[in-house]
């Protein structure tokens, strides 16, 4: 009796060290998916899918399907996920998303002004 109960704490021991140290958190928890609105619409016309164990972003604007997304690397911290793509030498995006407040700003190296982004945790239905 003392004996199971002993295994039993230490199997607890184990598995809450397991989890703290992400041994045992799902294989979707791995993907964060976001729905993306222009700053001051409620129109979604933005997705991004970051991939926190590759450290991979990838986006792609709407009507556009996740099959035909952008990719990139992203430099992921717990404030921001920033990542940069450079389209063929025409001109290259850097984009930044504020983790603590969900606003993703893209700043293209063609266009004086910076463009923003309201983003939402999404299902990955999309």
């Amino acid at each position: 009796m003392i004996r199971l109960r002993i295994l039993k704490i230490g199997l607890a021991v184990v598995l809450s060290a397991a989890v703290s140290q992400g041994i045992l958190v799902s294989g979707y928890a791995q993907t964060v998916d976001l729905a993306c609105s222009n700053r001051g619409s409620s129109v979604v016309d933005l997705y991004v899918s970051i991939d926190m164990s590759a450290r991979t972003v990838a986006w792609w604007f709407s009507p556009t399907v996740r099959e035909n997304a952008y990719m990139a690397p992203a430099t992921i911290t717990d404030d921001k996920v920033i990542w940069n793509k450079d389209f063929a030498g025409f001109f290259s995006t850097i984009s930044t998303l504020d983790r603590n407040i969900g606003v993703l700003t893209m700043e293209d190296s063609n266009r004086p002004t910076k463009r923003q982004w309201d983003c939402k945790k999404a299902s990955r239905a999309f």
